[in-house]
């Protein structure tokens, strides 16, 4: 491997790494609220995050953020939640979405439904004429990308993002619970008091 090439790849790690970090470590990190609400913020944002909604993500847990504050009373952290449905982003959305719409395709041949195989390279074909569509204009581009992905293809890839999405939001909650928490309670460490006292300190309250 030439000096050039590597140096090119330990630049896209770097970058990649950077905004693994900016998007989905960092705002784990900065928020100050209580444990519960940081955890289902997490649940809700991978929920939305591994469903074909590709473009709607992030207006959609804005929009579940305002109704369960307003409208139910039921509070998490909508910064959090904003973040997490970036697990599905330029980069990773190809290969997800494939493994959702195969593995939908194979519920659905369990079932006695007949089914349509598709390539991966046929597949990420119709996902870079999507990524064209944004040329259509925002509002275009939104209907054309969810017409393709929930229309198109339809029940297999939303029965096999189900698949996925259910399971890992709910392991997602007690896992943010004990990361977090140990996280915090080194914070504390680091300060000199106990993990209570930073909570009175810092946690932010209701």
């Amino acid at each position: 491997m030439s000096v050039t090439v590597l140096l090119r790849e330990i630049g896209l790690y770097k970058w990649i790494r950077g905004k693994v970090y900016d998007h989905l470590i960092r705002p784990f990190m900065e928020t100050h609220d209580p444990l519960p609400e940081v955890a289902r913020g997490a649940a809700i944002g991978i929920f939305l995050g591994l469903t074909p909604t590709v473009g709607v993500q992030m207006y959609t847990a804005m929009m579940i953020w305002l109704v369960c504050r307003y409208v139910f009373r039921f509070h998490f952290n909508a910064t959090v939640a904003v973040a997490m449905v970036w697990v599905t982003n330029p980069v990773t959305a190809p290969p997800i979405y494939y493994v959702f719409l195969i593995t939908g395709q194979l519920i659905q041949s369990l079932l006695g439904y007949v089914v349509i195989p598709i390539s991966y390279e046929a597949f990420q074909h119709q996902l870079d004429l999507v990524s064209g569509g944004a040329d259509l204009g925002y509002l275009e581009f939104i209907f054309y990308a969810t017409w393709v992905l929930l229309v198109d293809y339809g029940w297999p890839m939303l029965i096999g993002s189900m698949i996925y999405a259910i399971p890992v939001s709910i392991i997602s909650h007690p896992a943010t619970i004990i990361f977090l928490g140990k996280y915090r309670r080194f914070l504390a460490e680091s300060e000199g008091i106990s993990y209570p006292q930073w909570r009175e300190k810092f946690e932010m309250r209701r």
